[in-house]
């Protein structure tokens, strides 16, 4: 992968597609609120939505294999996961 200053820690679209996962084991699906951003995110167990949360401010902390992340709103609109491990 190429590096990226400002993420410098970002994951990989293949490692983002392993799936997000809060610590109680349910999926997490982020998004931007509306065009002008803001981030949300659903929480599924298994295929059902369980909850959605809007306008989180800071980033979620997440797992995606087994590694600690925070998905964070990027700069210029979408989503940007980061490990915290390292």
């Amino acid at each position: 992968m190429s590096q990226n200053p400002r993420y410098p820690r970002y994951l990989c679209r293949a490692c983002v597609a392993l799936g997000a996962f809060d610590e109680e084991g349910r999926q997490l699906r982020f998004h931007n609120m509306s065009l002008s951003g803001g981030l949300g995110v659903k929480r599924f167990r298994g295929e059902v939505l369980e909850s959605q949360e809007d306008h989180i401010v800071g980033g979620v902390r997440c797992v995606v294999g087994g590694a600690r992340c925070i998905a964070k709103e990027a700069r210029f609109g979408g989503v940007v996961i980061e490990a915290t491990d390292v």
